[in-house]
């Protein structure tokens, strides 16, 4: 039986987008994004905290994502956890978890304007290269989706 790897995040970027093109020439962006969690403490107290993720994202999505992105934007990230290991420089095996991203969709900003936001949303959401966009006024056989 295959197992079930699907994370979904929103967050807003702790940074700006860094786009990297691989050796064989395929565009790569990792964003950092960072996911707040508020809550309370059992003696009443108000606590916030945030959890930071390292978001891989390819090919044209990257190439998107690095345009348009900046520190600060609200995204929601699609994909799948990821864990792989390196050496360090002292020889130390290391571990590291990220998540590879399937979708990112743009959120609206409280700090855009109004035609900002409009234009992230005329221009989204993004899916996997090659993804046939469903069209909501046409939603075609959905009973192979129906689980029962």
């Amino acid at each position: 039986m295959d197992g079930i790897n699907k994370v979904f995040l929103a967050g807003n970027l702790a940074c700006d987008p860094e786009l990297f093109q691989t050796q064989n020439g395929k565009s790569r962006t990792t964003l950092r994004l960072a996911v707040n969690r508020h809550f309370r403490t059992s003696d009443g107290q108000s606590k916030k905290e945030a959890n930071f993720f390292s978001v891989i994202v390819w090919q044209n999505q990257a190439e998107t994502c690095a345009r348009y992105l900046k520190k600060g934007r609200p995204v929601l990230v699609e994909g799948r956890l990821n864990i792989r290991s390196f050496s360090s420089k002292e020889g130390e095996k290391k571990w590291i978890t990220e998540i590879i991203a399937a979708n990112i969709r743009f959120l609206p900003s409280r700090s855009l304007n109004q035609s900002e936001n409009q234009e992230f949303e005329n221009e989204f959401p993004i899916g996997n290269e090659g993804e046939k966009q469903s069209d909501p006024k046409n939603p075609g056989d959905l009973s192979q989706e129906i689980p029962f």
